[in-house]
């Protein structure tokens, strides 16, 4: 942690609310890490191995498994790089310096620090030792239990994938109907005296929500455009109901002449030369730019994120057919355009954000272990989770906010990290035994332990954000436990299934194969 804060320093990666939710995510990630090596030296250490030879055995069968894990999980990060909105990049970036650091820190660190506390403690090493021969590695209670669950999601299979499935595709349906909150008076705490004197405020004199629409001509003091932009208000105002009223130059030169405006520009110019500098510097900009506000009150809150864009999008078509003159822009502009458009990043963006990160995932896989089941298998479980996180932010009443946006991309990064070292251990244990369900069970008495225990610290680092009084960042923390706990829950049920039938069908493919050579050798050597 403290060298991902100096790399902030070194790469000017700003502190932000959202920002700042990196760190849990690292210290759990980090202790992470370190747990993996942990258990697997502590594993030599019982079976009577050296200090020495257990560090060189623990470095050669875990460094490159959690390597492994901690690329995908960065390839998860990497999609966040792509998100037009600055906060979600930033965060991204400093979860991928911070997991490069965190690897490091356990892998030197950590597995020196274990080194010579054993070595300190020789005396007790030599006692395992001479126990470890016959009794071996000691395996745990919750080793045990998940052995016997992946055993029963084994037996019933058919059931444990479709469930999954159908859970899945419910909740990606139930995902679109999850709303995007983009008010930033919803982020901080509710109880600010401010916030609260603000919205008594609102209560008793209306809103002041406004809709902004900046006019650009060669000269807008032309009689044309100042007629059309007065037309154009009144016509806004008796179509929309959520409009109510308007400010503009050409209200401001109305009023100063009796209700009408000239038709001539000499005129028009010496009525803006009279109009106070206070109200002219909120209207006019130059001879070139004008700043027309729409007051809606408090429609645009009443209205929520989805009601402003489509009264923006109705404005735009009226704009259309209400034309300018000839040479005259009109645009919208403000708060409600700029929170529409975080909107659309938010919602097209974290969808294209989570099929990056598992295009980046699969291909990164596939590079490394060159074997289509191997590259297909941590991902797919992690896919149901992303469906599955749909339906609990739906039944939950849960809104996506600039940091819940990163969710797919994180439980592709974060969640698919217990899969590939479940994997890897399995592949291990199955070159040693050669039987995929005794292998299984191995790996999940060896290792279960060890994820469980790194899922929990990965948990309670999200845990803290809840805690925290800032509510975007406290539904982050709730939202990413609930996934941290559902990708546990896939990887020794889902996974678990995936990874036995397809390793069965593998064998079942390969035995095929070598029979139909085999027969082809007899027909030739009788030939």
């Amino acid at each position: 942690i403290v060298w991902t804060f100096g790399a902030m320093g070194f790469l000017h990666i700003p502190f932000t609310m959202v920002s700042m939710s990196a760190f849990p995510v690292l210290i759990g990630i980090g202790i992470d890490y370190a747990i993996q090596f942990h258990n697997r030296i502590d594993e030599e250490f019982t079976k009577g191995s050296s200090p020495m030879a257990a560090v060189i055995e623990t470095v050669g069968h875990v460094s490159l498994p959690v390597m492994i894990a901690l690329i995908i999980t960065a390839m998860g990060f990497v999609s966040l790089l792509t998100s037009s909105v600055p906060m979600t990049r930033d965060f991204g970036l400093l979860c991928l310096v911070g997991l490069f650091l965190c690897y490091l820190s356990a892998l030197f660190v950590g597995v020196s620090l274990l080194y010579m506390v054993e070595k300190r403690n020789c005396s007790r090493a030599k006692a395992k030792s001479e126990n470890a021969a016959a009794s071996g590695p000691k395996d745990t209670v919750i080793g045990g239990i998940i052995e016997r669950v992946s055993d029963i999601c084994i037996q019933r299979w058919r059931l444990v994938l479709a469930a999954a499935l159908f859970l899945s595709m419910a909740g990606i349906y139930a995902d679109t109907q999850v709303q995007v909150d983009t008010d930033f008076k919803n982020y901080v705490p509710q109880d600010l005296p401010p916030l609260i004197d603000f919205r008594h405020m609102s209560d008793i004199f209306g809103g002041t929500d406004t809709l902004d629409l900046i006019v650009q001509a060669g000269d807008i003091t032309d009689p044309d455009t100042m007629h059309w932009m007065d037309e154009f208000c009144i016509y806004l105002k008796n179509s929309r109901d959520q409009v109510r009223g308007y400010d503009s130059v050409a209200a401001s030169i109305k009023l100063a002449n009796g209700g009408e405006i000239p038709w001539d520009q000499t005129q028009i110019r010496g009525l803006i030369e009279a109009i106070p500098a206070s109200i002219l510097s909120r209207q006019l900009d130059g001879h070139d730019t004008a700043l027309i506000k729409l007051n809606v009150g408090q429609e645009l809150t009443n209205l929520g994120a989805e009601g402003t864009d489509r009264l923006i999008k109705e404005i735009d078509k009226d704009i259309v057919w209400h034309q300018p003159p000839p040479g005259v822009s009109v645009r919208q502009t403000g708060d409600a355009v700029v929170m529409t458009t975080v909107i659309g990043a938010l919602t097209t963006g974290r969808t294209e954000m989570t099929l990056l990160g598992l295009v980046l995932i699969f291909a990164v896989l596939l590079l490394i272990y060159r074997d289509l089941i191997k590259a297909l298998l941590p991902v797919l479980p992690m896919l149901v989770v992303i469906g599955w996180m749909g339906g609990v932010m739906y039944l939950a009443d849960m809104k996506y906010t600039p940091l819940t946006a990163t969710l797919g991309a994180l439980i592709l990064g974060v969640g698919s990290e217990y899969a590939i070292l479940m994997m890897e251990r399995f592949y291990e244990e199955l070159a040693k035994i050669g039987e995929p369900m005794e292998a299984l069970k191995i790996t999940a008495r060896r290792i279960g332990s060890a994820l469980i225990a790194s899922g929990l610290t990965t948990v309670f680092g999200f845990a803290a954000l809840i805690s925290s009084p800032f509510l975007i960042t406290n539904n982050f923390g709730s939202v990413t436990v609930l996934a941290i706990i559902l990708a546990l829950l896939t990887t020794f049920t889902v996974f678990v299934v995936l990874m036995y039938r397809m390793e069965i069908r593998r064998s079942a493919v390969e035995n095929a194969k070598y029979e139909l050579k085999k027969a082809f050798r007899l027909i030739a050597g009788r030939g």
